[in-house]
């Protein structure tokens, strides 16, 4: 299949959903004319202007002059930013990263040459990644290590890795080795493109998350009895808070969904579903809405500041009009660091509810007759999902503890003081990132636990799109067996979600998680298209 095509430039902003189709693999870039408007160098050299990193040394160094030799004073620029450490970045996050920059340099006032742009261009027309290390980026002059190591994999000097991230041939077909000239090296370094693209990957794969929990929460309410009443929509038109009232209307429609108890109120197991009501549920069900609004409202506003940063000019020195060059600051990483960091936080306030619910659909005490641990066999003998809750707690408390480290407030003062306030972006987002994984295994937990949960409540509805799902790489569980390799198998297919799993079976089940997100997709954000992958 010919890969698809995204029109970058100018005349039309472009949008989180096309930095997620680039990291998921091959896209044709459609490049406007002169759209790197590598004549605003001459013109504001014409004009008498000095040019930071032209004309200049850099950094601290500024004050210097320049190597007699751009090419070599461009090179040498790359050389010595090229500290990087750590594994590679998976290549989504490359890709995304690659994306991200082509888009800023194509809005015109980097002075970067089109040769520039169109190298990156190919990159994304292949199925490849440059390898770039995860550490050395404090997100000050922009991501500059990253970005040095993209540099060095189109001047030859890099490394490039394969889809599953395995070392690739020295270069893509069609990429000659990349020789830096005028300012290119400094207008492809200077930005925020590893910071935003590492945090708008994140911000796809919680987004597709939450609906999925959804989904799981709403099974639970049903299979414990629990009252409903909570989720009514007049409770949360009189409180008036957006996500609240978003987070209401979805559980409503899920419950509406879900399936209900047999006519004999058993299961297979021979338990209840029914069972002795209170009007109030533990907050853990009952303030769902509550609780996760703010999440829901947290993610719409950081996609809006990373989709923003995608298109926004972060370089140093920016050109403008003709022969107007102006040096600030544009590549300080702040926006992207606090919004990082927002994230983090809504995925530990998703993490902490879920956690709750599954100790308390497991704890027999609390469960309201289901049996203990929702063991499918005699209990004693059989310990159920006692292990998978305190596995549960414990990737919460990791997701905790990430989500306190606030790195919008680390900064260190770094380039003999030049930069002596950095936003430590780059190290947020990649925290971030990172921490997905983590989120979308309790996710996995939370998922299976619940449709065990529903069979045992007697709930009818076998077909149902999550139990299908789950049901497919987890059975029911009637007697103990080690269930880890399940829980990564659903967690995998959640990874499909966008695009960050590709085999063969996780396409497959990715079309029934597909169909439930979309569900709830346009009232948990209605100001952004649900992405299409399949082009």
């Amino acid at each position: 299949m010919a890969p698809s095509r995204l029109a970058v430039g100018v005349r039309r902003p472009a949008t989180l959903t096309e930095l997620l189709r680039a990291s998921a693999g091959p896209v044709g870039i459609d490049l406007e004319a002169a759209s790197g408007r590598a004549g605003r160098l001459d013109e504001a050299l014409a004009a008498g202007r000095a040019v930071y990193g032209y004309s200049t040394g850099f950094g601290a160094l500024a004050s210097h002059a320049a190597h007699d030799d751009d090419r070599q004073h461009q090179l040498a620029l790359v050389h010595h930013l090229a500290t990087g450490t750590g594994d590679p970045l998976p290549p989504r996050a490359a890709r995304a990263l690659v994306f991200d920059r082509l888009v800023t340099l194509s809005r015109g006032h980097s002075a970067a040459s089109d040769d520039l742009l169109r190298a990156l261009a190919v990159v994304l027309a292949t199925d490849g990644a440059p390898a770039i290390p995860r550490y050395g980026s404090v997100g000050a002059s922009g991501d500059l290590t990253p970005l040095a190591h993209l540099a060095m994999a189109l001047a030859g000097d890099g490394t490039w890795l394969n889809p599953d991230g395995s070392p690739a041939d020295p270069r893509p077909d069609g990429l000659q080795r990349y020789e830096f000239s005028r300012r290119d090296a400094l207008a492809l370094v200077n930005g925020t493109s590893a910071s935003n693209a590492l945090a708008s990957l994140a911000f796809w794969d919680l987004a597709m998350l939450i609906p999925i929990a959804f989904e799981s929460m709403a099974l639970m309410v049903r299979s414990m009895g629990l009252a409903e009443e909570a989720m009514a929509e007049p409770i949360h038109r009189l409180r008036g808070q957006p996500g609240q009232v978003a987070v209401a209307d979805v559980l409503r429609e899920r419950l509406a969904q879900a399936p209900v108890a047999r006519d004999d109120g058993t299961g297979a197991g021979g338990h209840h579903a029914s069972h002795e009501r209170s009007i109030q549920a533990a907050y853990s069900f009952r303030c769902i809405p509550q609780i996760l609004g703010p999440t829901v409202e947290a993610v719409r506003a950081v996609a809006a500041t990373l989709e923003r940063e995608l298109n926004a000019v972060t370089d140093n020195p920016v050109f403008d009009e003709p022969g107007t060059v102006y040096h600030g600051g544009n590549f300080h990483g702040q926006y992207v660091a606090e919004a990082s960091d927002r994230l983090a936080f809504a995925a530990a306030t998703t993490a902490g509810l879920m956690e709750r619910q599954i100790a308390r659909v497991t704890d027999p005490l609390l469960n309201h007759g289901l049996p203990p641990f929702l063991t499918g066999a005699a209990a004693g003998g059989h310990s159920g999902f006692m292990g998978l809750q305190v596995s549960a707690t414990a990737l919460t408390a990791e997701i905790s503890a990430s989500a306190q480290r606030r790195y919008a407030l680390e900064s260190r003062s770094t380039n003999g003081a030049n930069q002596d306030v950095v936003s430590m972006s780059t190290l947020a987002a990649l925290a971030l990132y990172e921490t997905i994984p983590r989120l979308r295994e309790l996710t996995a937990m939370h998922a299976i636990v619940a449709v065990q949960a529903a069979e045992l409540a007697g709930l009818v509805g076998e077909d149902a799109p999550l139990q299908k799902a789950v049901r497919t790489v987890s059975p029911a569980l009637n007697g103990d067996r080690p269930l880890s390799a399940e829980i990564r198998d659903v967690a995998d297919d959640l990874a499909g979600l966008t695009g960050a799993q590709k085999s063969p079976r996780h396409r497959d089940q990715c079309h029934a998680y597909r169909g439930l997100v979309g569900a709830s997709w346009n009232a948990l954000f209605p100001d952004r298209p649900f992405p299409d992958l399949s082009s």
